[in-house]
């Protein structure tokens, strides 16, 4: 699953959202009931990272003062103008959508655990199948040299020891200290949680290890075998065409093309999947636009908007450039988790390795997934 960040904060193109969720390791499988998970996004402008400079106290000195039959616009005058822009941002924000995705998420936490846990089988059996295909088709080894022997045995130990520091990695974003440096973190963790909701609800670990199974599996096979293999065949090909490019290009070349190219769509669809979206930059770009003429109105006449104008425009800027800086790093770590993977494969000879790797850190990821979602049917 992948972690989650970025690092600058300049100007991002809003980008189509109709994008293939494949080449993650776990976030962008197709199991389709992951492809609904577009949850409002709540923004959190007054935690650490975006919080302007106004203690809790003031606020709370605010919300005291107001009496208890003001109406709503005498009320918001007595709010600091930073709450009061985060509140209206909220607004906006949460009011996108048609409501088709959170009706379709809610049908599927409604559903029993024996209906959540065949849809993830499959979904995934789809996926493996289309992988297997593929491989068929290119004359791959669906496997990835994956046998039962004690050689596939040597090479999922390999890959154990090598998916732990990516679990101390993965294990250290999710504690409270992450969460102090690196805000936009909570936000984008939250989002997870959000997207496997519906799934996880009331599941128990064994189950929600089944799903996770669902999740990694077929993503793997399809990415690397499948994907990565068949472009690396098809540069192979291309380069013993040419006896000039097969003497002067080392066998390893196309391999290390193909993987680099995977991470690569790997990380822009990671990019894309966690950035704002072309509805979001709209609303929020209409709602600055008429930020004048709306803080006059809620105001009256005669009174000074400067300050709420102002509040809400950095409140905007900054909820935007929190979504940017957290789409890079979601990008940064999507793209390292595939090239890993890749190169543990390539390195072994065996998919068992990365197989292992991918499922031991993945689980790190989905173990603190489902503490965060409460089970029900336990309670």
């Amino acid at each position: 699953m992948g972690a989650l960040s970025a690092y600058s904060v300049g100007t991002v193109t809003p980008c189509d959202r109709k994008k293939t969720k494949l080449l993650h390791p776990v976030r962008h499988s197709s199991c389709f009931y992951r492809n609904r998970y577009q949850s409002i996004f709540k923004c959190r402008y007054i935690d650490q990272g975006l919080r302007p400079p106004c203690s809790q106290g003031d606020a709370e000195q605010h919300s005291e003062i107001v009496p208890a039959n003001s109406d709503r616009r005498s009320h918001e005058r007595f709010m600091d103008p930073y709450l009061r822009a985060g509140k209206r941002l909220d607004l906006l924000i949460s009011g996108l959508g048609d409501g088709e995705d959170e009706l379709l998420d809610s049908t599927l936490m409604e559903q029993s655990t024996e209906t959540k846990l065949g849809l993830a089988v499959l979904a995934g059996s789809l996926v493996a199948g289309a992988a297997v295909l593929c491989c068929v088709l290119l004359d791959l080894d669906p496997a990835g040299g994956a046998r039962l022997s004690i050689d596939s045995l040597i090479a999922a130990g390999i890959g154990l020891c090598a998916a732990v520091p990516l679990c101390v990695f993965k294990n250290a974003l999710w504690s409270e200290t992450a969460f102090q440096e690196l805000p936009f973190l909570e936000d984008l963790q939250n989002k997870q949680v959000d997207e496997f909701r519906p799934i996880l609800t009331n599941l128990s670990k064994p189950q929600a290890a089944l799903v996770l199974a669902c999740e990694v599996l077929p993503t793997v096979l399809i990415v690397l075998p499948a994907f990565t293999g068949g472009v690396s065949n098809m540069l192979d090909m291309y380069r013993q065409s040419f006896d000039g490019i097969r003497e002067a290009v080392p066998e390893t070349i196309p391999p290390l093309v193909a993987l680099t190219l995977t991470s690569l769509l790997s990380g822009i669809s990671s990019f894309i999947d966690q950035g704002p979206t072309e509805e979001e930059y709209d609303v929020i770009k209409d709602a600055l636009d008429n930020a004048d003429r709306y803080y006059r109105v809620m105001t009256g006449p005669g009174e000074d908007t400067m300050d709420a104008e102002d509040a809400f425009r950095k409140v905007a800027l900054l909820w935007l450039a929190r979504r940017q800086v957290a789409a890079r790093f979601a990008a940064a770590v999507s793209s390292f988790e595939v090239f890993y993977l890749g190169l543990l494969w390539f390195e072994t000879g065996d998919l068992m390795a990365p197989l292992v790797a991918a499922f031991a850190f993945n689980a790190v990821d989905f173990a603190n997934i489902t503490n965060r979602i409460p089970n029900e049917s336990s309670q």
